[in-house]
């Protein structure tokens, strides 16, 4: 017969309790381990960002960073560029008059650097690998948090932060856009976790704010609204009514971002791109034109996968226009289809690797030109916030390697490293090669100089790198110090360049004003005043080319058709300053001093940086007899730098 218990003594509680209490210590104590040791994992990460764009960190400006900071006059007015740096868009401030991109906070971000280091590339370097660094520690630690493995997440984090298809976003001050936009989208998922394991507090709040700073970093991050409900439901027990609260918060937010886009962008709007800017324009058929953009998206996957030949322009003809039946199509959008395949048939086993195709393609998708058209066909910054998507797939599957479990809580980094031998040794291999081609690719983004002259090599039939290293070559700075011989054969190669990019496109109509300006500093005036025709003939809308023109009737003093010509420009663009001034400087020839200091006052008001206005006004209030103005706008002139 059983004898039933009676019940517990005194004693035997305070034993059960006892043993109780020791658990939960030893718990807390592991816990607080393996977060210890998970935040020394992402200081690794981390610290491996900073030591390999450390080489940057002296680098000029390069490529875009001329237009959004160094001859942006908006920018360069420092504090006085606010409330306009952020209600106008992104390229405000320099000659380009349908710009559709709305990015405040990068805007905003490149003005003060200016007025706190004004024309200091170093700064903007420094800003740069200062995010990228926390982007490296913060990567970390929220894929611990989602995925509950240190291994998985170092592994992705080690390898994201090394690959080399982020030398042109670390190494570009200007794409500080794609390191925000990623920053904050990481502290979004941050607070999203928090919000989930604690209920009360501002964390929902939180995660709305950070995606719209997100968005107002770079509009790619729209594509997150579809990412974020997915990675709740993939790794983690939030209930289906709080992952759709979370989501309609975050969609709130985007909104928001858009309704505020619209109002600034507001007739800026564009829906066409000309063949210089994306090559797909250049597609007779529907079917050409999406064959192409697939076999992009499959140079995409081979750059991630093998990322050695790495160049800053692809632009028509280095990439071809093909058809439905070629190979670079055909293949491509197999591997496509089947990694789609993979991620929907392995959906719901919850598979690392399979979350990482999702996030791949997701991310990828505004930038494949397949479901909009984009102003481009092809850059690797674009691969910024995919790539990850790719380092998360290579980790998933590089973490099933034979490793022990306590790679997923280490307690410890001796811990850590000795339970994952294999994988880790695994993925050093591939940073270490990354490694090396990150720091010697960095090299080549040292300034337009070495960028230009390198990859055009790289990329022998695109029309861009040949109209930017011809460009480059007849910048006063190149050719300014020159004697008189060698000046004329660094002439004759940028030429040489510039024709090579009208072979290859003949209606690249900036190449012709740039003739025009080549041709103009070999003193050859009649061909330098053809290739501007050319270029008004090919884009009648483009103000420097009309006020090109007024400069050559200047000169030859014919001010009448230099009035029409200037005129003509500032028509076109109310804020391109060389137009005012020239026009300025016109009237004052020719004795109409009132004009000439109307259009000089609105230049300088246009931009308050432009020097040689300063200087004409002063010898306009000279010539009208006005010496207090005379002295006070040379004051100004020489306040500037003028001698």
């Amino acid at each position: 017969m059983k004898v039933p218990k009676g019940k517990p003594t005194r004693k035997e509680k305070f034993s059960q309790q006892q043993k109780q209490q020791e658990v939960s210590s030893v718990q807390k104590q592991k816990s607080h381990s393996s977060k210890k040791t998970v935040w020394l994992l992402a200081l690794i990460c981390a610290a491996v960002g900073f030591l390999l764009y450390a080489n940057t960190l002296n680098h000029d400006y390069v490529l875009d960073d001329y237009s959004v900071i160094k001859d942006n006059r908006l920018t360069r007015q420092g504090w006085n560029a606010f409330p306009e740096a952020i209600t106008k868009s992104y390229r405000y401030g320099y000659y380009f008059l349908n710009d559709e991109l709305y990015r405040p906070v990068v805007k905003a971000l490149f003005a003060i650097q200016w007025a706190l280091a004004p024309d200091t590339p170093s700064l903007g370097h420094v800003t740069n690998v200062i995010f990228y660094t926390l982007t490296g520690l913060l990567l970390m630690y929220v894929l611990f948090l989602f995925s509950g493995s240190a291994l998985f997440a170092f592994l992705t984090s080690l390898l994201f932060i090394a690959h080399p298809i982020h030398t042109e976003v670390v190494a570009n001050i200007k794409s500080i856009d794609e390191i925000l936009s990623l920053f904050f989208l990481l502290l979004v998922f941050l607070f999203i976790h928090r919000r989930i394991h604690e209920p009360a507090g501002w964390h929902l709040p939180a995660a709305f704010v950070c995606y719209l700073l997100s968005l107002f970093s770079k509009e790619s991050g729209i594509t997150f609204l579809v990412i974020f409900p997915a990675m709740i439901r993939y790794f983690t027990k939030a209930p289906k009514a709080l992952n759709a609260k979370i989501s309609l918060v975050l969609l709130g937010a985007a909104l928001l971002f858009l309704i505020i886009r619209f109002k600034v962008l507001e007739g800026n709007l564009k829906t066409t791109f000309s063949i210089a800017d994306n090559l797909l324009m250049a597609a007779k058929t529907g079917g050409e034109r999406f064959a192409t953009a697939v076999s992009i998206l499959g140079r995409y996957l081979w750059v991630l996968a093998f990322p050695y030949l790495l160049v800053f322009d692809a632009s028509y003809n280095q990439i071809p226009i093909v058809g439905l039946t070629n190979l670079r199509f055909l293949i491509p959008c197999l591997i496509y289809l089947g990694l789609g395949a993979a991620a929907i048939l392995f959906w719901k086993k919850k598979e690392r690797w399979v979350f990482g195709i999702f996030f791949y393609l997701i991310s990828l998708s505004i930038f494949s030109n397949i479901i909009l058209t984009i102003g481009t066909s092809y850059g690797e910054r674009l691969m910024y916030i995919p790539s990850l998507g790719f380092c998360m797939v290579f980790a998933g599957l590089i973490s099933k390697l034979p490793h022990k479990d306590e790679s997923d809580k280490p307690t410890s980094l001796a811990s850590f490293f000795s339970s994952a031998i294999i994988p880790l040794s695994v993925v050093s291999i591939i940073t270490g090669l990354y490694s090396v081609r990150t720091v010697t690719r960095n090299q080549v983004w040292k300034s337009n100089h070495t960028l230009f002259s390198h990859d055009v090599n790289l990329s022998p039939n695109s029309t861009r790198t040949h109209y930017y290293w011809g460009n480059y070559m007849i910048k006063p700075e190149n050719i300014g110090v020159s004697d008189s011989l060698e000046k004329m054969i660094i002439l004759d190669s940028a030429i040489t360049e510039m024709n090579r990019a009208l072979e290859i496109f003949p209606k690249f109509c900036d190449v012709y004003k740039q003739l025009g300006v080549a041709y103009g500093k070999k003193f050859e005036q009649k061909k330098s005043f053809d290739h501007y025709l050319k270029a008004i003939e090919c884009n009648p809308t483009d103000p420097p080319s009309h006020s090109n023109i007024g400069t050559i009737y200047f000169e030859q003093g014919n001010y009448q058709e230099a009035l029409k010509a200037f005129h003509k420009a500032a028509s076109l663009d109310p804020n391109y300053t060389e137009a005012l001034a020239n026009l300025g400087s016109t009237y004052g020839m020719m004795q109409d001093y009132d004009n000439a200091l109307k259009y000089l006052h609105q230049c300088i008001k246009t931009d308050p940086k432009y020097t040689q206005a300063y200087f004409f006004l002063a010898i306009t209030y000279r010539f009208k007899g006005d010496a207090a103005n005379e002295q006070l706008y040379m004051q100004k002139y020489k306040e500037l730098g003028g001698e």
